[in-house]
C-alpha cells in the first residue's frame, strides 16, 4: 500500500440494515511528469456493514 499517499471512505448507501461505503486511494505523488502532477485517484474496494443481526444469520443460511 505504500504507491497511496492517502485514502478515503465514501459511504454511498445506509439504512436501518446495512452501510456499504467505497474505499479510495491517492497515488503517491513520486509519479511526477511535466503533462501530470502524479495524482490519480483509485477505487480499491468496498466494505459493508451489516448493523441488523437477523439479517446476517439470513445471509449465512
Amino acid at each position: 500500500m505504500r504507491e497511496y499517499e492517502s485514502f478515503f471512505f465514501n459511504r454511498t448507501f445506509r439504512n436501518e440494515n446495512i452501510e456499504f461505503f467505497l474505499i479510495g486511494g491517492v497515488n503517491n505523488q513520486e509519479n511526477f511528469t511535466d503533462y501530470w502532477d502524479g495524482r490519480e485517484t483509485k477505487l480499491l474496494g468496498y466494505l459493508t456493514i451489516f448493523t441488523d443481526m437477523s439479517l446476517i444469520k439470513s445471509l449465512n443460511n
